[in-house]
């Protein structure tokens, strides 16, 4: 059975390497706030355990992460990510022609089916999607399925 939680972990990796990118630049703000970010999603079921248990701590530790998020993001600047020549870009597009608008358009449709039909998915006799997760699951699936279509 898939759990939200696999997806918010997918979702920590893509922010630690978006991170780790930008480390690697010398861009020191956006690799603090991807990695902080990174460190949320990822801790998210600790925090959720803790509360549940009284543990009110690691919330705490949570809400100055996303305090830290709002004091690094005025600092970040936009880097130049080098766009090629508009003529390049039009000829590109010409090549990919409306296959271009796959990604933005598997997201809704995906994550509709997976709504809608998630729970009579099965994988060996045992449910695909847990049930009050089918919804963001479906976003999850949908993204994920989108991302490994835009780099075709």
């Amino acid at each position: 059975m898939l759990h939200l939680e696999w997806a918010y972990a997918a979702l920590a990796l893509l922010l630690i390497g978006t991170a780790w990118l930008n480390l690697r630049q010398h861009h020191w703000a956006q690799a603090a706030f991807w990695a902080v970010l990174a460190a949320l999603f990822a801790s998210g079921n600790w925090v959720l355990r803790a509360q549940q248990s009284g543990d009110a701590r690691p919330a705490q530790i949570a809400g100055i992460g996303v305090l830290a998020l709002a004091l690094l993001a005025p600092v970040m600047r936009r880097v130049d990510a080098g766009e090629a020549p508009p003529r390049l870009r039009q000829l590109r597009a010409g090549v990919l022609g409306h296959w271009l608008f796959m990604p933005a358009l598997l997201i809704p449709g995906v994550t509709l089916l997976i709504a809608l039909f998630g729970a009579d998915l099965r994988w060996h006799g045992a449910t695909l999607f847990v049930a009050s997760q089918q919804t963001l699951m479906g976003l999850s699936v949908a993204s994920l399925i989108a991302l490994l279509a835009a780099w075709r």
